[in-house]
């Protein structure tokens, strides 16, 4: 199996920067469904033209019993003159797989710590297709307010 570098896009990074947990009720396993719901938006700040951001959050949930919700944003950079169609499939499937697995690990981390108030959570993987709901925004409150 042969690799090489991607050189059409570069990934700087994942920030988890909100981080919401609410537990009403003890956790039975196999009693208890849970439900995830992943929402990500894509943000094209007008300052840095060859830049996008993946504004993601996802929700895992069980009713009555607990809520967490994690709210992230990533940063990806394309090289100078890509073709538009490329542009569209790194942005709509590439960029949220790449930040997905990060979440993933966070939440399974996060879930790990909690004690007895719940069993760790493992994600599903999960595959992406559509296009993402465009944020065309200037100001950092409405950037946070799309979440």
């Amino acid at each position: 199996m042969e690799t090489q570098d991607q050189k059409l896009l570069k990934f700087h990074g994942v920030d988890i920067v909100k981080v919401e947990f609410v537990s009403e009720d003890e956790f039975v396993a196999g009693k208890c469904a849970i439900d995830l719901n992943i929402d990500a938006k894509v943000y094209y700040p007008k300052e840095r033209p060859n830049h996008f951001n993946i504004m993601m959050n996802v929700t895992v949930e069980s009713e009555n019993v607990f809520l967490l919700n994690i709210y992230s944003i990533a940063s990806f950079e394309f090289a100078k003159n890509i073709d538009e169609e490329i542009k569209k499939n790194f942005i709509n499937v590439n960029a949220p797989a790449i930040v997905f697995p990060y979440l993933r690990s966070f939440i399974t981390s996060f879930t790990s710590n909690l004690g007895s108030t719940i069993p760790p959570i493992t994600i599903p993987i999960r595959f992406f297709k559509g296009k993402m709901e465009e944020i065309s925004s200037d100001t950092t409150e409405q950037i946070k307010e799309a979440f």
